[in-house]
């Protein structure tokens, strides 16, 4: 058993009568008070470490939280003026209750009409204004112990209430004080604590003493009944503003849960999942979490949800960065960091979702609409163009420059299967590149297989390619050369637009869901990254990856 104070510069041992020594208490937040008051560097206390009373101002700890000896404040690095201002707390505190004490008295008089009635207290309180007046009780022999000057004790009371004119007109300034009369009351039903072991010198104290909170001590000082009209009042009325403020809270916090974006404010609202991120419903958006949760950073300001949802809303909604760092709580550079990791992060793992199917794959669900004149067809092609901002350099100006748009944009070649299904996403080339340079160069006649039938429309002149790895291309007639169409040319080329027009849709489907790709990308996001796409390319196989996690603008039927 530790025999010697645990403070800095402390000396007191056990043996001296004087001396009581204290465990640290149990109560988290009084337990640090206690170490933050104690003031030891790379200490670690134990079961066994012991605090003596020499370091509270009354010479023993109390269980009040409004009393200065709740916490021990009397150390050998406080200077003189600060060990006098403890002194003066610890006075004036106790004329404060010894002034409430008279105030109830005083007002129980006034309401019974009775002068010479004297409230009278129960045991328990009897014990704690001992206490608080310097007095302790031994458990073992049940004698009292006097720690303070009687004589002295007896001047301060006489003087008090020689003053008393005098701090009556505090009275309505500390009746307002509800806090300080629920601490009156707490400390009046309160247990000191101060109890002594088995042993035979009985000055250490083994006995663990419960947590102490202050919220449960003011609910404890409500719930018990000094007989005092007004104290009644005064609780009951606490009682129902704590009621109120307890519901408000309630109110808020649902309220900042429906408002917050995390997983249980998009539960089961699929409408509200649907506007946010473009996917159809709440289930499909944790199917596509679940596949990249692991993947994203946990180290971040940010959930690994709220990255996936911050990085969706930009895409559906072309959201500025300032925005989603304002929605998130988060700063400028933060959301930009999120969005970039996250969106590596998808493309990745969701690219697996664009894939080139086998042909009887295709034939087992082929709609109805290729059923007559298209039995093979495997791929309907097409190319799209996004707007960017113009480059500094004059190379890639002229590069991306597009005659057809007018402007400098980067051109994406997309196939879809007859069932409208995106099977491939080229990466970005620049607006100027023809179409049959793309369709040439961007891998997409190794995936053809001998007898398939590709759908395109006039400006992809590339038969001669396709014929190369035995598959045929099926384009509208040419009027070129000729005054009119053959009336066989025009029926076949109504049909084939039929057909054709579904990756129209598509693409329209694509940009209209995921607007970030209809507005004019920053040129900074297309510059090459070391694994050779652009945040660009990113986006665009993301957003088309997601369009095949929705609905098919094919009717089967």
């Amino acid at each position: 058993m530790p025999s010697i104070c645990c403070a800095v510069g402390c000396n007191n041992r056990k043996g001296d009568p004087k001396i009581s020594f204290y465990r640290l208490p149990q109560d988290e937040k009084r337990r640090h008070q206690w170490l933050a008051a104690v003031k030891r560097a790379d200490w670690t206390p134990t079961a066994n470490t012991r605090l003596c009373s020499a370091h509270f101002v009354c010479g023993a700890k109390s269980q009040n939280p409004l009393n200065p000896d709740f916490v021990p404040t009397i150390f050998p690095y406080l200077s003189s003026p600060d060990k006098r201002k403890r002194m003066n707390q610890m006075t004036r505190f106790k004329q404060t209750q010894e002034l409430k004490r008279k105030r109830a008295c005083n007002l129980d008089k006034r309401e019974t009409g009775k002068e010479e009635e004297v409230v009278e207290m129960d045991k328990d309180d009897r014990q704690e204004l001992d206490r608080e007046d310097g007095h302790e009780l031994d458990e073992e022999d049940g004698q009292e112990i006097d720690r303070g000057d009687e004589e002295g004790l007896r001047g301060d009371e006489e003087g008090l209430r020689g003053d008393e004119e005098g701090l009556r007109g505090d009275e309505e300034g500390l009746g307002g004080d509800e806090e300080g009369l629920g601490g009156d009351e707490e400390g009046l039903g309160g247990k000191d604590g101060h109890e002594l072991d088995g042993e035979e010198d009985g000055q250490e104290i083994d006995r663990e003493e419960p947590g102490l909170e202050t919220s449960s001590a003011v609910g404890l000082a409500l719930d018990r009944s000094c007989g005092n009209a007004f104290c009644e009042a005064t609780m009951k009325q606490l009682k129902e503003e704590c009621i109120r403020l307890q519901t408000e809270n309630w109110k808020l916090k649902g309220q900042v849960n429906s408002l917050s974006f995390n997983q249980e404010s998009l539960k089961d609202k699929d409408d509200k999942v649907h506007k946010l991120t473009g996917l159809p419903s709440y289930v499909k958006l944790i199917v596509v979490f679940s596949f990249i949760s692991s993947f994203l950073k946990l180290k971040s300001s940010l959930s690994p949800f709220q990255q996936f949802l911050l990085t969706l809303m930009r895409l559906r909604m072309n959201l500025p960065l300032f925005f989603l760092a304002h929605v998130f709580h988060v700063s400028t550079s933060t959301a930009g960091r999120v969005f970039n990791n996250t969106l590596n992060v998808m493309n990745i793992r969701l690219c697996n979702i664009i894939k080139w199917p086998s042909r009887d794959q295709i034939l087992c669900s082929l709609p109805m609409c290729f059923r007559n004149g298209f039995e093979n067809c495997t791929s309907i092609i097409d190319c799209f163009e996004i707007f960017i901002e113009r480059p500094k350099e004059m190379r890639a100006r002229a590069q991306t420059y597009s005659q057809y748009k007018h402007h400098n944009t980067v051109k994406y070649l997309i196939s879809i299967t007859p069932q409208g299904v995106i099977s491939f996403v080229s990466k970005g080339w620049g607006g100027r590149t023809s179409d049959k340079h793309v369709t040439e160069h961007s891998g997409f006649l190794e995936l053809l297989s001998p007898g398939d039938v590709v759908l395109a429309d006039r400006g992809f002149n590339v038969a001669d390619s396709l014929g190369l790895v035995n598959a045929r291309l099926k384009i509208p007639a040419f009027t070129k050369g000729k005054q009119q169409l053959h009336p066989a040319e025009v029926e076949s080329s109504r049909g084939l637009a039929a057909v054709r027009i579904h990756v129209e849709r598509v693409i329209g489907l694509v940009r209209n869901k995921y607007t970030i790709l209809q507005g004019t990308i920053p040129i900074t996001l297309c510059y090459s990254t070391p694994d050779g796409l652009t945040p660009l390319d990113k986006m665009v196989k993301v957003c088309c990856a997601l369009c095949n996690l929705c609905p098919p603008v094919v009717p089967p039927e």
